[in-house]
């Protein structure tokens, strides 16, 4: 996951750069539902051609609440835990504004 870019169109999140910077940021394969995939993608607002398929967004754009555990336990506790989304969640915080399209290069 080393390079691993947001697929949000305004998000300039990378897996390599978030551990480098001591950010806690976990990266969710897009929903092989493909209802719930296409919440996702709707919410991405990506105007370029791109595969969900082999996609990531970060955990920036979900709230606490979209989460199975608290992702203050690792800071509180120490271990280390992959964050996993509740099933149905969709990204709903620090996304492009509606009519806004872009590419995330």
């Amino acid at each position: 996951m080393g390079g691993t870019r947001c697929a949000v169109a305004t998000c300039n999140n990378t897996y390599k750069k978030a551990k480098k910077e001591g950010h806690l940021l976990s990266l969710h394969s897009f929903p092989r539902d493909s209802e719930l995939r296409d919440c996702w993608v709707a919410a991405c607002r990506r105007a370029d051609d791109w595969n969900p398929l082999t996609s990531h967004v970060c955990s920036d754009h979900f709230t606490p609440n979209d989460f199975e555990a608290d992702q203050r336990l690792q800071l509180w506790t120490g271990i280390k835990w992959k964050p996993k989304l509740k099933h149905g969640a969709i990204p709903s915080v620090q996304l492009p504004r509606e009519g806004e399209s872009l590419t995330n290069d």
